[in-house]
Parts: C-alpha cells; sequence; structure tokens
C-alpha cells in the first residue's frame, strides 16, 4: 500500500503518511482505513502527510470519490481540524477544491510544507517531529 495509516490516541489525530504513486483512489481506501480504526474517535484531528509521495495522481473522477468517502464517514470522522503536509502547489489547489465541496462538513482544512507546522497549528506532538 502506498500509504500508512497510524492513529495516535494521546494527540486525539489520526495521521496519513503517502509514499510512492498515490492515486485519489488510494487517499479514499485510507480515509476508511482511518474512520474503522478501532482507536479512532469522533472529532480527533487528522494529518496527512504526503511528503514522501514520489507522485500524486487524483483524477476528476477520483476527486468525486473522495468528497463522497468523507461523505459517507461524516458520523464517525466528526467535525475536525485537517492538515495536509506537501511542497506541492497542486495539493493545495485540490484541498481548496474539496474544502469547497465538503463544507457541510463543517472542518477546517490547512495545507502545510512541513509535518511540524502541522504539529504546531494543530497543537499536538506527531512523530518525526524533534522537539
Amino acid at each position: 500500500m502506498p500509504y500508512d495509516v497510524t492513529i495516535l490516541p494521546d494527540a486525539r489525530t489520526g495521521l496519513v503518511v503517502g509514499t510512492g504513486d498515490l492515486t485519489g483512489t488510494d487517499l479514499a481506501q485510507a480515509c476508511g482505513v482511518m474512520a474503522r480504526d478501532a482507536q479512532w474517535e469522533n472529532g480527533f484531528d487528522e494529518v496527512w502527510d504526503l511528503t514522501a509521495a514520489a507522485q500524486i495522481d487524483i483524477t476528476p473522477e477520483e476527486l468525486d470519490r473522495l468528497v463522497d468517502v468523507a461523505h459517507e464517514h461524516a458520523d464517525a470522522i466528526g467535525e475536525n481540524r485537517v492538515a495536509f503536509v506537501s511542497t506541492r502547489d497542486a495539493i493545495a489547489v485540490l484541498v481548496r477544491l474539496f474544502e469547497r465541496r465538503t463544507a457541510d462538513l463543517h472542518r477546517t482544512y490547512q495545507v502545510v510544507r512541513t509535518r511540524a507546522e502541522a504539529a504546531d497549528w494543530l497543537g499536538v506532538a506527531l512523530p518525526g517531529v524533534g522537539g
């Protein structure tokens, strides 16, 4: 799998790390894995670290599926904050599109360039962040 999902109960956060070549289908699957994890609780925040992904390819159809998956798991995920870690400008554009299409879910999205920025924004300790 080109992603790894870790639930950090003490930080009330789910961490998804993408690696290799990622597609929108991979991201949709990771969302489902996270939401169904036994340690996940409604309202936990999310960090999607895409910095190790060699390539990220999301088709318009896959973006539609990601929106559908967000709505399908809305009750399990709840209202939360979601940090996307990436240096790719295209990710920021995709996140803004996703944000507009999921505005009814009352989530707050932020695109940051490092995991440390995500940790600061969420006010939590994350693996891989010195300190």
